[in-house]
């Protein structure tokens, strides 16, 4: 069977799924191809978080230029539900940091981020179950929480299937076929697919998808963790979100009702995504229990009810690519998202689309997302107030 398409998407995340519904949205017909089912890879895994604080520009300014879409899912996008749910917040930094932290806040503030510097007194108003001892200020983002990655994800692919686009799934990408230094195909075990325009939206497997166009892609697979708690009785009451590098390198949020979800713990490369255990290593709930009891006097006595781990592409600085590939002519890249790719991909999938129908993206500059970093030996998420961290 030979089918038809403008431009193919290969890989049903929520990368690809944004990129498959602004690309539908501009009048292109698109063909998604999963080969699981949507959402099945390290988007279903995801703890979802919605927050602009980053230590660099171009990744505040994907991040706010994605918040729209979670505040205003039902206007922007119209089909399903995202389920966005604001909690705000917390960011704390070691001490030597803070003027760091200071001189971030204020340039997030710059771009219109509903954010602020907030004293102990202040933490221990919003978060009262929290131990602040260590603390002397923070960054506060009231408009911040989390959203469903999964609900994101159909939503944006049924939407993109109202305005014509095509997924197919579960579909295996056998090859890429290229005529004359330019995209003229896609095989896959379903069909072949005649299309000028291929994105590599493939997350952990974005590397091997690159294989197949005849380039090396800088992204490799990582693991990442989270796992869910069930708060004691005298920690149950709300908390927000908090990326906390003083009790250790992690993060949690609240989830259902008086469960905590806690990731950034673990994190490793892997050879082989393919054949992922989807739960946490030995030892997970240990680890995070311990870390956030230091935070939260009382958590060492809650309740593991399980965990879940997934594989994402993690680019060689650990900051995504989001290019046209130079040495295939069609070839585009949203990748090496490196866990940080939820919260953007309404950003990606928009920039993107106008990448491949304009020749530019107008709305936001993705140029430091580019592959020519890595050529040039140049950093343009260089920043004198850059963390001494990469985490979520």
């Amino acid at each position: 069977m030979i089918l038809k398409s403008d431009a193919v998407v290969i890989g049903g995340g929520v990368t690809g799924a944004s990129v498959t519904y602004h690309l539908a949205s501009v009048g292109l017909t698109v063909i998604c191809i999963e080969k699981n089912s949507p959402a099945s890879g390290a988007t279903g895994k995801s703890s979802a978080i919605i927050r602009m604080h980053h230590d660099n520009l171009p990744e505040m300014e994907m991040a706010f230029a994605s918040l729209p879409y979670f505040q205003n899912w039902k206007d922007i996008v119209g089909v399903g539900d995202c389920d966005f749910r604001v909690t705000g917040c917390l960011r704390f930094v070691d001490p030597r940091d803070y003027e760091k932290l200071r001189s971030n806040v204020s340039l997030m503030k710059g771009l219109g981020v509903n954010t602020e510097l907030i004293c102990r007194n202040e933490i221990n108003q919003i978060a009262p179950t929290f131990f602040t001892d260590d603390v002397e200020m923070a960054a506060w983002e009231p408009e911040a929480g989390y959203a469903d990655p999964c609900g994101t994800t159909y939503g944006f692919l049924s939407a993109a299937e109202e305005k014509g686009a095509k997924l197919l799934c579960p579909a295996f990408v056998n090859g890429i076929r290229i005529e004359r230094g330019r995209i003229s195909g896609v095989e896959t075990d379903k069909c072949f697919i005649s299309t000028r325009i291929v994105v590599n939206a493939a997350g952990a497997f974005a590397d091997k998808i690159a294989d197949m166009c005849g380039f090396k892609l800088p992204v490799s697979p990582i693991r990442y963790q989270a796992g869910i708690f069930r708060r004691p009785l005298e920690v149950e009451v709300p908390h927000p979100t908090i990326i906390d590098r003083l009790s250790g390198q992690f993060y949690f949020r609240p989830d259902v009702t008086g469960h905590t979800l806690v990731g950034g713990i673990g994190a490793r490369r892997v050879k082989d995504p393919e054949n992922n255990n989807e739960i946490t290593d030995p030892g997970y709930s240990k680890i995070a229990t311990e870390m956030l009891s230091k935070r939260m006097p009382g958590m060492e006595r809650a309740i593991f009810r399980g965990g879940r781990s997934g594989c994402d592409g993690i680019s060689e600085d650990a900051y995504a690519i989001i290019d046209k590939i130079s040495e295939v002519k069609g070839c585009y890249c949203a990748a090496g998202h490196s866990g940080h790719g939820f919260k953007i991909a309404p950003a990606v999938g928009l920039s993107m689309a106008e990448l491949i129908t304009e020749g530019r993206s107008s709305t936001i500059d993705i140029s430091p997302f580019g592959l020519s970093r890595f050529k040039e030996v140049i950093n343009p998420f260089d920043n004198p107030n850059r963390y001494d961290e990469r985490g979520q």
